[in-house]
């Protein structure tokens, strides 16, 4: 939960001969942040003259010293230059937020610090902000890096198809876990190729990564879609909302997206056996809600059905075995909420 102290913003000094750039933050804004349970929030931003952009890229930064540089790079050296690079720092103790400043010339950078929370806490800020910028909308992780040409080729790709989303191949980079080379080619490869129409065949055949896709603005704020908080596996959930009242997907046979596998990495520590897992089975539960406040429930029941069937495989896969009694009970709870005919006498 967000404090009850006000938000602040800071944005960078002009001088006296300048006119001082539209302020981005006003009374109707902070309502919306608290609403998003966002208050609270000490932003640092870098305004430039021209506002908007074609694309925004959210990046969440924690303890990501050793990374940030790289990735920002990759992304200032993009071939498609109207861009916005919103960096959210979100609590780290290294010198992250000193790095992402370094770049501070570049006015396409918007920085922001975010008291400590999750990395749906700090994706949802960055969402607020490129909702505001762009009619598109990618994600990035801060030890990862684009290709030159991606924003480019998606950018093309998702207008020139009028897709919903548009979605590349993933290139996984090992600092550790070379054992999970085999089951990563398999869940990156894609299992399309081109313009697709049919949801209900990709929903529970596509990855759920953030960073290989383009999202619509549009899509994203006619359904209100956030990140859970106080959970991991926030990328899948946030997927499986989108492509449920997305029309059509635009698959890129290419690996525009560098994700690296290290000791400290998010998906690292999905396979690590801990008491974790049980968010597989518990982001159901928002997606469930989702698809009823929408009138979707029943029309996309058998893919969730298999949706939730293998969420649950895979907290019970990964689980340390010590909360093994909770993922049971929950599934239990679950599932008579989702699925009360599976308990009819």
């Amino acid at each position: 939960m967000a404090p009850n102290s006000p938000a602040h913003v800071n944005g960078l000094r002009t001088s006296a001969a300048r006119q001082r750039p539209e302020k981005l933050f006003h009374p109707a804004s902070f309502y919306m942040l608290v609403a998003l349970g966002l208050t609270s929030i000490k932003l640092n931003l870098h305004y430039r003259s021209k506002i908007m952009a074609k694309v925004s890229i959210i990046i969440p930064v924690c303890n990501a010293e050793a990374y940030i540089l790289k990735c920002l790079k990759s992304l200032q050296d993009q071939s498609f230059s109207d861009i916005k690079i919103i960096c959210i720092e979100n609590g780290s103790s290294d010198n992250s937020w000193e790095e992402i400043l370094s770049q501070k010339k570049d006015k396409r950078l918007v920085a922001l610090r975010a008291p400590h929370q999750d990395v749906s806490y700090a994706r949802n800020v960055g969402l607020f902000w490129a909702l505001k910028f762009s009619p598109y909308v990618m994600f990035c992780d801060a030890d990862d890096t684009y290709e030159r040409n991606m924003v480019e080729t998606m950018v093309e790709g998702i207008e020139r198809t009028a897709a919903d989303l548009a979605c590349c191949e993933i290139c996984v980079k090992y600092k550790t876990d070379l054992s999970l080379k085999e089951s990563d080619n398999k869940y990156y490869t894609l299992k399309f190729d081109g313009i697709q129409n049919n949801i209900k065949a990709i929903i529970n055949n596509i990855d759920y990564s953030l960073c290989n896709k383009i999202f619509r603005a549009s899509i994203i704020r006619k359904y209100s879609l956030t990140f859970p908080g106080a959970m991991h596996y926030e990328d899948a959930c946030f997927c499986w909302k989108y492509l449920s009242v997305a029309n059509s997907v635009f698959f890129i046979k290419k690996k525009l997206y560098n994700y690296l596998r290290h000791e400290n990495s998010i998906m690292n520590k999905t396979f690590s056996k801990s008491n974790d897992s049980i968010n597989h089975l518990a982001i159901t539960d928002n997606v469930y809600e989702f698809l009823k406040l929408h009138n979707l429930r029943d029309e996309l029941m058998d893919e969730f059905v298999k949706f939730y069937d293998a969420s649950v495989y895979f907290a019970k896969q990964h689980s340390n075995g010590e909360y093994l009694q909770n993922i049971e009970d929950l599934d239990l709870k679950l599932s008579k909420k989702f699925f009360p005919w599976r308990y009819d006498e």
